[in-house]
């Protein structure tokens, strides 16, 4: 479980999500005096919610994929054949799986 646990990030609801982004929201103008969200996440260096989890995940892929023996290596697809991706306009080694995040 705690090898996967970037993925239970994902499966946040979206009312859950707004949540959390509306608790840092208000952290952020107790902070930093009433400024808005945007200039007050730009003044402390740091994102929204949403875009690091999405970083998160996106790094926690790519330590399994680079890693034959991570634990979660065998959930993998199997790969594309790089001779046939090599010729597309977009190539990707792995499948792309798209989720609705519109909860």
């Amino acid at each position: 479980m705690r090898a996967a646990w970037p993925c239970c990030h994902l499966s946040l609801s979206q009312e859950l999500s707004n949540h959390l982004e509306d608790l840092q929201c208000r952290a952020l103008q107790i902070i930093f005096s009433n400024m808005q969200y945007d200039k007050a996440l730009r003044l402390s260096n740091i994102s929204c919610l949403a875009e690091r989890r999405r970083e998160l995940s996106r790094t926690f892929f790519q330590r399994i994929i680079r890693n034959r023996s991570n634990i979660l290596w065998y959930l993998l697809p199997a790969m594309h054949d790089l001779q046939i991706t090599a010729q597309l306009r977009s190539a990707r080694q792995y499948p792309t799986i798209c989720a609705d995040i519109t909860d």
